[in-house]
């Protein structure tokens, strides 16, 4: 039997523009950056994936630093070619862009084994049938909108598209107040079925300025409150914790998993926020999500719902599959993309997708628009593995 190797890997980096820019408080959205990846094996199987970037030069340390390690290697050990990535990388700082593109790579990797075998990837990986709630990312501040209209936005969610979940960014509110504000006449218009989960983005000092906040919000019934401080201030996170009364979330953009390994020893967390596309890839995923349930906190997947439904529907403590809605300028990811999992949704809830793999596909067209920098590397370049840059 002939062995099926990595014989092309490429990369496109690409900047969207935003109609309208998002605030977090701390930063500013204008645009929408992506790296997309398409591995093609050397039977002509194709893995295609896609990430945020934040303008990270994630396609350049694939290009240049990750691609030449496995090129041409087999495509089937994907723990070898874990090893590989780890040991062509020693000498250099193993987190952020490098851990990303090598999360990415791995995501290639059991994508193509998962359609060899025939199967949806949570199948592979040991997942069951069942309907996952969708976290619906819909409570962004749109400029000139009221407080009145802003809650009537969120109702008509739930109202109108019976969405039971959703997500609020509260980094950007100079006074908690007024987000209280905001979800107290949301409750009134849309009752107390709905869940409610607020982001602040990194965006807390220490835990005092959470919990004065927390104040504020936690008879709205919050199913959690996200990423409010920055990873590394353990002690804040915990004592936000233990003093806020409201469960704490934490893990979002996180590429090592150490970082999330002292959260949870130090009873920090109620649920880890996990993503593949930063943290390793599917088997870092995965192995985070096992340590967190060994631990009892439950597991939730950041957004990329093509990809992190297939977790979500793997790991049982996961209750929710966060997307945004397509009608609205918050991402646009969904351009770059064939087909969205938010095209599947009934009312509300997601059944495990069925194609084989991630399912996920580019779209090349746009690519070619949207792309500022690509990269391709091929077997065929051996020895010297030197990336072919279109620019």
């Amino acid at each position: 039997m002939s062995v099926i190797s990595i014989e092309r890997i490429e990369t496109w980096a690409c900047s969207l523009p935003m109609e309208t820019p998002l605030d977090f408080g701390t930063f500013k959205v204008v645009s929408r950056e992506y790296v997309a990846v398409r591995l093609t094996t050397s039977d002509g199987m194709v893995a295609d994936c896609l990430v945020l970037s934040r303008r990270s030069p994630i396609d350049v340390a694939i290009a240049d630093v990750l691609a030449p390690l496995v090129i041409g290697k087999p495509a089937s050990d994907i723990a070898a070619r874990a090893s590989d990535l780890a040991n062509g990388t020693r000498a250099l700082d193993q987190y952020g862009v490098i851990n990303r593109g090598r999360s990415i790579l791995d995501i290639c990797l059991w994508d193509i084994s998962a359609q060899k075998d025939g199967v949806p990837l949570w199948r592979k990986l040991g997942g069951r049938p069942r309907k996952l709630d969708v976290l619906l990312v819909e409570g962004y501040s749109l400029p000139g909108v009221s407080d009145d209209a802003f809650a009537e936005r969120l109702a008509a969610r739930v109202r109108d598209d019976g969405f039971r979940n959703l997500k609020i960014e509260g980094a950007s509110y100079r006074d908690p107040g007024q987000l209280a504000a905001r979800l107290r006449e949301f409750r009134r218009i849309a009752g107390d079925q709905a869940g409610l989960v607020v982001d602040l983005a990194w965006s807390w000092p220490d835990a005092a300025t959470g919990v004065k906040a927390i104040a504020a919000w936690k008879e709205f019934g919050l199913l959690w409150v996200e990423d409010p401080m920055t990873r590394d201030k353990v002690d804040e996170i915990a004592m936000l914790r233990k003093r806020s009364g409201v469960p704490i979330g934490v893990g979002d953009e996180t590429t090592n998993p150490a970082e999330l390994d002292r959260l949870m020893d130090a009873d920090a967390l109620d649920l880890v926020r996990v993503d593949a596309l930063a943290i390793g890839g599917i088997s870092a995923a995965m192995a985070v999500a096992q340590r967190a349930m060994a631990k009892g906190i439950a597991v939730s997947m950041h957004e990329h719902p093509e990809l992190h439904e297939h977790l979500a529907f793997a790991i049982d403590t996961c209750r929710y599959v966060e997307a945004f809605p397509l009608d609205r300028p918050f991402v646009r990811s969904h351009d770059l993309l064939r087909r969205s999992t938010m095209q599947r949704v009934e009312r509300s809830q997601l059944s495990p997708p069925t194609l084989p793999g991630t399912g996920i596909s580019l779209d090349d067209e746009a690519l070619r628009r949207f792309s500022y920098r690509r990269h391709a590397v091929s077997a065929a370049a051996a020895p010297s593995l030197l990336s072919n840059v279109v620019r």
